[in-house]
């Protein structure tokens, strides 16, 4: 292999491994047949560390730059004490997750959804906030480190798509300047491990699919991660391994191959399923106050946030949700404060995109640019190769399914009868990845514009989204 060097850089070069053949580098845990005997596994190549030295900085530097800018807002909004009450960000539960990160004696009610959240981030926030004496500030910098990790992560899914370092890193930088992302890596929540849950899920789909191989000691984590973030985003590792299996067995000309998968994927799901139960009867021994994820009574009570609203309005539903997953999560509108129930107990006001929502003039620009590349890649993406197009059906099927969910699944923000409003934003960190991984098909080829199209495009989104982000701040 040649060595990465500042010319490579300079030139936007591919990086080595037949990036520049089928859109991947020798990224760690990537197939490599020159030191695997084995076609099924997975290594880090002997040379890998040296090779992917500017990989690991570019993805340090990444971190670096956006835990300051979450943690920066994130505490500024703290300081205004708006995370002492939930709900006052698009519905968001700021205040439980603040407990359930620094606090391991406090009820964890939410472990019905979000099974092993606890578990897995609980022991970093109570030693944050041991060490800091602050449980907000330690939320905080724990959540913003989260999204921070979110973002070095999409570098590593954009460089297996484009194979370019370059590009990779600009369309990681559009990633961490969308409304979504600086939302909920600002504001305490679980959005922000969904996003590295998923974004682990996306390389290792792709990475997958270039190689139609199936590692079941990668798949089985990544699925009970997915899982123990929301466990209803386990059907996205679940839509992928079951493409990858089917085409699998659809090579081997044979009888059966329908059956074959779905015997397959059955598997997998039981063995995720499995695993996560007994880490749950984990979580449960090491924080007795949290709760089981797979018990019968459970389904039910998530039935309160079922609407029959959506159920009545099918296009309308559809078209904001559309509005909110593909662009006011991408580019942020102004934001609207309206007077929360009386519920809430609330002397601030609650703030959505949901009502009465409009760009700037600057937002309307780098929405049509948004739109633009998001639609050439998807089109390029159906209609490539057979990675790419296994990759971008795993990806709709993908958005098909939360689509589906979310018609009857939200958050209500007020009113009664046909003037309700619905809140589907705070469930953002399920889908803007999942929109933006589009990018990195749209930039495969074209590079030296596909350059030029991504500084301007997180230019445009940086500049509109820190604005709106200062609005927010100044509502408060």
């Amino acid at each position: 292999m040649t060595p990465l060097t500042k010319a490579h850089l300079s030139r936007n070069e591919p990086v080595d491994s037949g990036a520049n053949i089928e859109g991947a580098g020798d990224i760690p845990g990537t197939p490599c047949q020159k030191h695997c005997k084995s076609k099924r596994g997975f290594c880090v190549s002997r040379v890998s560390l040296r090779q992917q030295a500017p990989n690991i900085v570019i993805g340090a530097g990444l971190f670096s730059l956006f835990f300051l800018v979450y943690f920066g807002f994130g505490s500024a909004l703290a300081d205004r004490s708006l995370f002492n009450l939930n709900n006052v960000f698009f519905r968001m539960d700021a205040c439980r997750a603040i407990f359930d990160m620094t606090c391991p004696d406090s009820p964890h009610p939410r472990t019905t959804v979000h099974p092993l959240y606890v578990l897995m981030v609980t022991p970093l926030g109570t030693v944050l906030n041991a060490l800091l004496d602050n449980r907000t500030c330690a939320a905080v910098m724990l959540n913003a480190a989260l999204g921070a990790i979110g973002v070095a992560l999409s570098y590593f899914l954009f460089l297996g798509c484009t194979g370019r370092l370059l590009i990779s890193t600009f369309l990681a930088g559009v990633f961490g300047c969308t409304m979504g992302h600086l939302i909920i890596s600002s504001v305490p929540e679980t959005g922000s491990l969904a996003v590295m849950s998923l974004a682990l899920n996306y390389i290792l789909f792709y990475h997958s699919a270039r190689s139609l191989s199936l590692s079941s000691w990668l798949w089985i984590p990544v699925g009970v991660f997915c899982l123990g973030v929301t466990t209803t985003n386990l059907a996205q590792p679940l839509i992928g391994f079951s493409l990858i299996c089917l085409i699998q067995e659809r090579q081997r000309q044979t009888q059966g191959a329908l059956m074959r998968t779905t015997g397959r994927v059955a598997l997998y799901g039981f063995a995720v399923l499995a695993l996560g139960v007994a880490l749950s009867l984990l979580q449960k021994f090491f924080y007795p106050k949290s709760m089981y994820f797979f018990l019968p009574g459970i389904a039910h009570e998530e039935l309160a946030y079922v609407s029959s609203v959506l159920l009545r309005n099918p296009l309308a539903t559809c078209f904001h949700l559309a509005k909110t997953f593909i662009v006011w999560n991408v580019v942020g509108p102004r934001p609207y404060g309206y007077t929360m129930p009386p519920d809430d107990e609330s002397v601030f006001p609650g703030l959505t995109f949901s009502i009465e929502a409009y760009h700037t003039p600057l937002g309307y620009v780098a929405l049509s640019l948004w739109l633009v590349l998001l639609g050439i890649g998807v089109w390029r993406g159906l209609t490539g190769r057979r990675p790419i197009r296994l990759f971008s059906v795993g990806l709709v099927l993908s958005l098909a399914f939360n689509f589906l969910l979310h018609c009857a699944y939200g958050t209500h923000l007020y009113g009664t009868g046909e003037e309700v409003h619905i809140e589907h934003f705070l469930y953002n960190g399920n889908f803007t990845l999942l929109a933006l991984a589009f990018l990195g098909i749209t930039f495969r080829k074209n590079f030296s514009t596909g350059a030029l199209l991504g500084v301007f495009l997180m230019f445009l989104i940086a500049i509109n989204n820190l604005h709106i982000m200062l609005l927010i701040l100044a509502m408060f």
